[in-house]
């Protein structure tokens, strides 16, 4: 199955890249994909304030590194297959 999808990723990357969204000096960045409430632990620290105190859901499915541009909610939706 990896050898089925694994070009088609090849050329939808070498389409963004022509297009701008991966320059070359692009980095990776740590991701993670399902920072939804369910996800974020907090402490309440006054009445206006809360503060971040830890992350869930960890795995590989959802946190990954990736080019900077995989983190926006946009470009799950950017391409479509023509």
């Amino acid at each position: 199955m990896v050898e089925m999808i694994w070009p088609k990723f090849v050329l939808i990357a070498k389409s963004m890249h022509s297009l701008g969204f991966i320059p070359n000096s692009d980095k990776f960045y740590f991701y993670h994909f399902d920072l939804y409430s369910r996800n974020i632990l907090v402490q309440i620290t006054s009445n206006s304030n809360v503060e971040v105190t830890g992350l869930l859901d960890w795995d590989a499915q959802f946190a990954i590194f990736a080019p900077k541009f995989a983190g926006e909610e946009w470009c799950k939706y950017a391409y479509t297959p023509e």
